[in-house]
């Protein structure tokens, strides 16, 4: 039997996070494991006339391509991934994976290399994003792996990841345009903000952030969401702050007990329970 909840979750993501329309191209990057909600995802695209373009990925490639690729290989950036960034009109990451920790012995160093290599596109991207060519979204789909990480039965953690999207409700659509309305008066108010200062225990950090745009995060770009954020001033970030409960999760590899110092904007000191040379490959 269909689970209503994956149906809602494919017309939620089309036609409110990223409003795909008519005669648009649609990429739709996903694991195999989210078959589901490819399906309606496809299914969705068409009934709205768009051209849905789907690339399924198998569980396990990366870590080979991080392990056995060469230095050339390692920078190479693929003319289809190119052609791809320049042309798609809507893009779809969907998230979900067999192992959540296959990339954890992957050496760093060779994960910086192959990022670098993408910055190039990443900017045509970006600039794309700001001109309004290209919107995109990111949302996860519920796997063992994830509920197990969560310390959930599958069951558990679809309850959970569908009630974040308000899939459980007949219009999950209308739940979000709610979100934002609430969220976008908060960020009236915190556009107002010129300094914010965070203290408890092992932090004290300052953050200057007078005349940044907040941004109101309602399930445009992520799914589920419900965050506001803004940059710092480059050079107005000073203190320590202590991450003592929460991990820090990047490129498939984790870091506990995240402890960071800051002087005019910069970061002086890393340190962490677990991870700390990820992070501060990362940080370089």
């Amino acid at each position: 039997m269909k689970d209503k909840r994956v149906e809602r979750l494919a017309r939620l993501l089309l036609n409110y996070s990223l409003g795909i329309k008519k005669g648009e191209l649609l990429v739709i990057q996903a694991s195999y494991l989210a078959e589901p909600l490819i399906k309606e995802l496809y299914k969705e695209s068409l009934r709205l006339g768009a051209h849905p373009h789907p690339l399924i990925s198998i569980d396990g490639l990366t870590r080979i391509f991080y392990n056995q690729a060469r230095p050339h290989q390692l920078k190479y950036v693929s003319p289809i991934q190119e052609f791809i960034i320049k042309k798609v009109d809507g893009l779809l990451w969907i998230l979900g994976s067999e192992n959540t920790k296959t990339l954890t012995n992957v050496d760093p160093k060779r994960m910086a290399i192959a990022r670098s290599s993408q910055e190039r596109i990443q900017r045509i991207f970006i600039n794309r994003e700001k001109r309004g060519e290209v919107r995109w979204s990111g949302c996860l789909f519920p796997t063992n792996a994830s509920a197990q990480d969560a310390e959930m039965s599958l069951d558990e953690y679809e309850d959970f990841v569908y009630k974040a999207c308000f899939c459980h409700r007949g219009d999950p659509i209308k739940a979000w345009k709610a979100v934002r309305r609430e969220q976008e008066r908060l960020v009236r108010r915190l556009n107002r903000v010129k300094k914010i200062r965070i203290v408890t225990k092992g932090t004290d950090l300052e953050v200057g952030v007078r005349g940044r745009r907040w941004i109101n995060c309602c399930g445009e770009r992520n799914m589920p969401d419900g965050e506001i954020f803004t940059s710092p001033l480059e050079t107005k970030t000073k203190g320590r702050i202590l991450f003592d409960k929460y991990p820090g999760f990047y490129m498939g590899k984790e870091a506990e007990g995240i402890y960071l110092e800051f002087k005019d904007g910069k970061v002086v000191k890393a340190k962490a329970r677990k991870g700390e040379s990820f992070l501060n490959t990362m940080l370089k």
